[in-house]
Order: structure tokens, then C-alpha cells, then sequence
């Protein structure tokens, strides 16, 4: 039943959203959406032509330490992200930074290493990803 719940959930986002990367930045950040749903708007921002339209979402979203979100999120700002995003780059450097001093991985995800995989990414880049 819970998968079938999530999945549920995670349509009722893309339904609400659709093709708006502003809405699924909203998503992504707002805590009374249930897991499923954040994660499918992390996924988005990153797959949709407009998805840098969402990117000040994107950043404020990045500290959050659930894994499953983290990562999308990181993957999301690994494809639309690039080296002049001033203020991504700040903060994937920031949690490069606060997760390398983490002795324990948060839920078995090492996000120290997602993180800087991630901001490698975007400093090379000079144009996001199509």
C-alpha cells in the first residue's frame, strides 16, 4: 500500500505543477508535502527546460539532510547549475564544508561525497545541461 501511496503522491504534484519549475521549487521546499512529493519536485527542477527558473528554490532547498532528497537535489544542480551561479556554488562549497567534518554518514548516505561530486560539476560548467 505504501508504494502505491507514494506514487499517488508523487502524480498529485506533477499534476498541480506540471511544466512550472517555480511550482515544484515551491514544492520541494514546503514541509506539509508529504516525502514522495518533495522528491518528485527535486527530480523536476532538474529534468524541466525551465528548470532554472527554480534554482533560488534549489539553493535554499540544499542543506536539507534527508538523503533521498539531498541527492536529488544535488543531481538537479548538477544539470542545470553552472561555475557563474554565484550563489550555488556558495552553497554546495558550504556543505562541502559542513558534511566533510561529519564523522558518521547521515542514514548510511555519505552526502560529503555527493557534495563534492556536485559542485565539481557545476564549476565546469559554463552552460546547463539540455
Amino acid at each position: 500500500w505504501k508504494t502505491f501511496k507514494e506514487a499517488r503522491d508523487r502524480a498529485a504534484i506533477a499534476l498541480k505543477c506540471k511544466d512550472d519549475a517555480k511550482c515544484y521549487g515551491e514544492a520541494v521546499n514546503n514541509k506539509k508535502l508529504t516525502l514522495a512529493q518533495r522528491e518528485k519536485a527535486a527530480v523536476m527542477i532538474g529534468i524541466l527546460k525551465n528548470g532554472r527558473e527554480a534554482l533560488p528554490a534549489l539553493i535554499k532547498a540544499l542543506p536539507l539532510r534527508e538523503p533521498v532528497i539531498r541527492m536529488y537535489l544535488l543531481e538537479s544542480a548538477k544539470r542545470i547549475g553552472v561555475k557563474t551561479d554565484k550563489k550555488l556554488v556558495a552553497a554546495l562549497e558550504k556543505l562541502v564544508e559542513k558534511d566533510s567534518r561529519r564523522k558518521t554518514k547521515f542514514h548510511g548516505a555519505d552526502l560529503a561525497t555527493y557534495d563534492k561530486i556536485a559542485l565539481a560539476n557545476v564549476i565546469r560548467k559554463v552552460k546547463p545541461t539540455d
